[in-house]
């Protein structure tokens, strides 16, 4: 499955990734500081908020990239 994601990044804080699939806006939040990794996009393991249109869904562990493949099963 391919995605046009757009990562949130502040500073070097990564906030999340945010993405629109099948017209819904779905977000990836980072829960807690998730430090972004130069060269290593997506892999960046922490805990995730899952979001479709501002509804949490739940919170996963693992890697950003997962944690987005997750959601977008859901949707």
């Amino acid at each position: 499955m391919e995605l046009n994601t757009s990562d949130l990044i502040e500073g070097k804080e990564l906030l999340g990734r945010w993405f629109t699939h099948r017209g819904r806006d779905c977000v990836v939040r980072a829960v807690g500081k998730v430090q972004e990794t130069p060269g290593r996009a997506g892999n960046e393991v922490g805990t995730w908020q899952l979001e479709v249109d501002g509804q949490v869904l739940e919170r996963v562990y693992g890697t950003l990239d997962a944690a987005t493949r997750r959601l977008a099963e859901r949707v």
